[in-house]
């Protein structure tokens, strides 16, 4: 009988572990999809990199301040907008309830290493502030879609 309700905790946690290893949740916002895209200008001196594009759905009342990501020992500046609007450095009001894409590029130009403050082998390492504490969120997945080719 112990043998049987030990086995039934192990597979009761296996099972939660596995469903919310993808995207971690909060009580302040859920990621509802993560992925990049390579891109390439249409001159030899305009560059290359990668776009990062991180939808999430707010789930708390509380000013949240999305600020820096990090991925693949690189930091960035977080841009946002609200669902199918342009993306702005301008502050953008948003609510619970509110969908709204974050958003960073990343140039292959004059990489600088930056040591993340958590560890994180893979994925993105996201900082936010609510009440002016400083919070971290690891994202495990990014999914990689078609690259983007400027002319």
């Amino acid at each position: 009988m112990k043998y049987r309700f030990y086995l039934l905790l192990f597979t009761c946690f296996f099972i939660f572990s596995f469903k919310t290893s993808l995207f971690c949740t909060n009580k302040h916002f859920k990621v509802l999809n993560a992925f990049s895209s390579n891109w390439s200008a249409g001159t030899l001196q305009g560059g290359s990199g990668t776009e990062f594009y991180f939808d999430i759905i707010i789930k708390s009342k509380q000013k949240i301040i999305f600020d820096s990501i990090w991925i693949n020992n690189r930091s960035s500046k977080i841009f946002i907008s609200k669902k199918q609007k342009s993306i702005s450095s301008a502050p953008i009001e948003f609510k619970k309830g509110d969908t709204i894409t974050l958003r960073t590029s990343m140039s292959n130009n004059n990489v600088k290493q930056v040591k993340s403050p958590k560890q994180i082998s893979y994925g993105a390492l996201l900082s936010y502030r609510i009440n002016d504490k400083l919070k971290y969120y690891k994202i495990n997945k990014i999914e990689s879609q078609k690259p983007i080719f400027y002319q």
